[in-house]
């Protein structure tokens, strides 16, 4: 895989990042798995 897939690949899954911040300030990040599935082009042959 080459450099450009690569960041390809990372600017799709930073643009899908969500951030969850609790009442403390504490935050963590998360991806949702029907996202990342599609951004890897998984298919389902169910």
């Amino acid at each position: 895989m080459g450099i450009q897939r690569i960041n390809q690949y990372k600017s799709s899954f930073d643009s899908t990042v969500k951030k969850i911040v609790d009442n403390s300030g504490e935050s963590v990040k998360v991806w949702y798995a029907q996202k990342s599935l599609i951004l890897l082009e998984f298919t389902s042959t169910l």
